[in-house]
Formats: structure tokens, C-alpha cells, sequence
């Protein structure tokens, strides 16, 4: 009888399924631990830009986003529905002309490690008023166009019946993960201060 070295067909099988049973839970823990850490990183990101809009937006002068509002109980803004923030400043001191290409162009492509937000929906900005009477909660409410978060955020506000213009609330809203619709929320206050 010959020597024959090498596996029969029944060891190389029982390898590979010794092998599989082993490597496929391995992988998919590794696979599943990169897309956690992946959308932690995404929240990270969407979290830092929310903040700094918000104060890019304190920037802007208070007339500005007050006459875009206009009579409106909410404004909704986007990089592809930036509305004309072009009033000219008359107070050079404190405030320089800005036209509203500007303004857009550097809240909407702000970058934070390589992630943006600024495309199909995912990054919003709104405004409306900081005293809102219940009528104005409730339209705001209803409007199904607005982000489900954003509706709940206004319908927690306690209804005021205070006129007090000078006082805008903002909330920015972005979608950092598409897949699992996971989603952010920051609000802030601008004054004409």
C-alpha cells in the first residue's frame, strides 16, 4: 500500500464547517460593531453641526430671519430653500451686509470629520416665534410637512399668550443615519440683541 499523504474529502468538510460554525457569528458581531460605530461617529458629527448652526445663525442679523418668517407661524430652511436674507445692514458695526448665498453655502456645507448633511432633506433649519398661543401650536402641529420631532418639540411649548417680538425660537433638525431613520434635534433662541 501506498503512503498518500493529504485530507480526504470528509476531513476538508468537517473543516468547513468547523470553520464556519466559528468564523460567520465572528464576522457578522464585527460587521454589526463597525455599523454602531459608524452611526455613533454619523450622530457625532450630526450633533456638532446642529450646535454651531445654531450659532452661525445668532450671527445673522435678527431682522433678517424675522422678515423671513414673515406672518408665518414656522420657515423651514434648506440648502436648496434658502430664503433672501440680502437686507442691507445699516449699523456697519455691528453687522456686515450678508446676502443669504452666504449664509447657506456656510451652514448647510459645514463639514465635521469628513461628514456632511446637506443633501435630499436630511439637514433643516426652522423658525418661529418664542411666544406661541395655542392656535399656533396646534397649525404648527398639524403640519404633517414638518419632521415628526420637530411637531413633538413645538407641542411641548406651553401655550403663551405674550406678543413679544423680539424673540425667535430655532430648532435644527438632521437625519444622520437614512437607513434606521435615526434623527437629531437642537433649539436654541435668537433676539435682536
Amino acid at each position: 500500500m501506498r503512503n498518500q499523504k493529504g485530507f480526504t474529502l470528509i476531513e476538508l468538510m468537517a473543516v468547513i464547517v468547523l470553520a464556519t460554525t466559528v468564523l460567520v457569528p465572528m464576522l457578522s458581531g464585527l460587521i454589526g460593531n463597525y455599523e454602531v460605530n459608524a452611526r455613533m461617529h454619523q450622530r457625532k458629527a450630526a450633533s456638532s453641526l446642529t450646535l454651531t448652526t445654531i450659532a452661525a445663525f445668532e450671527k445673522v442679523h435678527f431682522d433678517n430671519i424675522d422678515r423671513a418668517l414673515g406672518t408665518d407661524n414656522i420657515v423651514e430652511i434648506t440648502l436648496e430653500d434658502c430664503p433672501s436674507f440680502d437686507i442691507d445692514i445699516t449699523n456697519p458695526n455691528n453687522y456686515r451686509y450678508i446676502t443669504s448665498a452666504e449664509v447657506c453655502e456656510r451652514i448647510f456645507n459645514q463639514e465635521w470629520n469628513s461628514i456632511q448633511f446637506n443633501g435630499d432633506g436630511d439637514f433643516k433649519v426652522f423658525f418661529y416665534p418664542y411666544h406661541l398661543d395655542e392656535t399656533q401650536i396646534a397649525a404648527i402641529s398639524a403640519d404633517t410637512s414638518l419632521p415628526p420631532k420637530v411637531r413633538n418639540q413645538i407641542d411641548s411649548i406651553t401655550p403663551s399668550a405674550d406678543t413679544d417680538e423680539e424673540i425667535l425660537r430655532t430648532t435644527v433638525w438632521i437625519e444622520y443615519d437614512d437607513k434606521t431613520g435615526q434623527t437629531i434635534i437642537a433649539n436654541g433662541v435668537i433676539n435682536r440683541d
